[in-house]
């Protein structure tokens, strides 16, 4: 059971020792954050709570929307004795904290000493402290970027609050340097059906050695989506509430079980349903090609697969990958939305940086296709299957476009 602290309490090492006025009980408030992969918690997010007279645990007037900045950081500084007393005696072992900090409080001389120094007399060390941090208009990037190295290189581990809000952005993530990055909520309920782009952001935060949390997950199809899209942590009313008690067992590991099981089931559909794309499209392939080594036009060669409901179009590269002639659509084709009108016009254009034309000419005879991507005309998901004749002098490679349905939004088969 958490233990509750009085905020009548000095708070030793702090500059100028304050009181808060009145007497008023805290407590902690501690939700776990799932390991998807490791289907259990690896830490606990610590939230401050007032104690009503009644029972009842509110947010603290101090941390309200309207409450002034030096409330704000003594507020904080308060709320990290009251969590590191709380928890330091009952945070499992190889398990994180996780702090809120006002980036006004990082800022403050001496801060990042003291906190560790309060953490280590409550029997954590930094290493298993986040500190949570939520950019505000008025600090620098430069500024924050300093803060956040002191706190990092002081051990504690540092992650952006509410990413996708605010001021937070790519570019400042990049140049702050993380060690980890939570998602606000609002930008998984966005994304939770149609996540291409937060999908790749994850993917480039990975390569720049940053962790993901996803925050507010609420529903099955959020942590689906979240499971989906390689975050690495969870968050959210689904997998636990905030509690004063530190649950020892992974409740939620059944919910996080079935999310894995739907995925797969998922990818097996939809492998299957492309594989047999594939192979409906290869004969229909090579007998095109061969058409056309003997002199009959693209349209008439690929007019097998121009009847087919999902083919997009089909196209003819010479052996440098230039386009030769206009592509010929078939029925899955969107070019005539108005919008897209401009890129549909492909005669003469070069698709030699594609993996799809150098795989056939290295392979002649074979046919070759690609993962789902978004087509160049900026209107569908699609892949490509191409085959690059093999007896003609003159190197030819045909291709065909195949629109993918919204499974294929996930980058299934990448």
């Amino acid at each position: 059971m958490s233990r509750a602290l009085h905020s009548d309490v000095q708070i030793a090492g702090d500059a100028g020792a304050h009181h808060a006025s009145g007497s008023k009980t805290l407590a902690s408030a501690f939700q776990p954050v799932y390991g998807l992969a490791q289907q259990k918690p690896v830490g606990y997010e610590a939230l401050l709570r007032e104690v009503c007279p009644d029972g009842r645990l509110q947010l603290p007037a101090a941390f309200a929307p309207d409450a002034g900045e030096a409330d704000m950081v003594r507020a904080d500084a308060q709320s990290h004795a009251v969590h590191l007393t709380n928890a330091g005696k009952t945070l499992p072992a190889r398990h994180w904290l996780f702090l809120n900090i006002h980036a006004s409080t990082m800022g403050r001389d001496g801060y990042a000493a003291y906190l560790a120094s309060i953490a280590l007399a409550s029997g954590l060390s930094p290493e298993a402290i986040v500190l949570e941090v939520l950019e505000a208009a008025e600090h620098s990037l430069e500024e924050l970027s300093e803060r956040v190295k002191t706190y990092k290189d002081a051990g504690f581990l540092v992650a952006l609050d509410d990413f996708g809000i605010g001021y937070s952005n790519v570019s400042r993530v990049l140049r702050l340097e993380p060690d980890i990055i939570k998602l606000d909520r609002s930008l998984i309920q966005k994304t939770a059906r149609d996540g291409r782009l937060l999908i790749n952001l994850i993917h480039v935060m990975h390569e720049a050695g940053i962790l993901i949390v996803a925050e507010g997950i609420e529903t099955d199809e959020e942590l689906l989506f979240a499971v989906r899209a390689n975050v690495d942590f969870a968050q959210g009313y689904l997998l636990g509430r905030p509690a004063s008690d530190l649950p020892q067992e992974a409740s939620a590991a059944g919910i996080i079980d079935a999310a894995f099981d739907r995925l797969r089931a998922e990818r097996l559909g939809a492998a299957d349903g492309m594989r047999s794309d594939v192979e409906g499209y290869t004969a229909a392939l090579h007998e095109a090609v061969r058409r056309m080594a003997r002199g009959v036009s693209l349209a008439d060669s690929c007019a097998k697969m121009l009847r087919k409901a999902n083919c997009i179009g089909c196209f003819a590269l010479d052996g440098n990958g230039r386009q030769v002639g206009p592509t010929e659509w078939g029925p899955a084709v969107r070019v005539a939305e108005q919008k897209f009108a401009p890129l549909s016009d492909f005669h003469g254009a070069r698709w030699d940086n594609r993996g799809y034309f150098q795989e056939a000419i290295s392979q002649p005879g074979t046919v070759v296709h690609t993962a789902p991507y978004l087509s160049v005309t900026g209107s569908q998901l699609c892949f490509t299957l191409t085959v690059a004749l093999a007896t003609t002098k003159t190197p030819l490679v045909l291709g065909v476009d195949v629109s993918c349905p919204p499974l294929h939004l996930t980058g299934v088969y990448e």
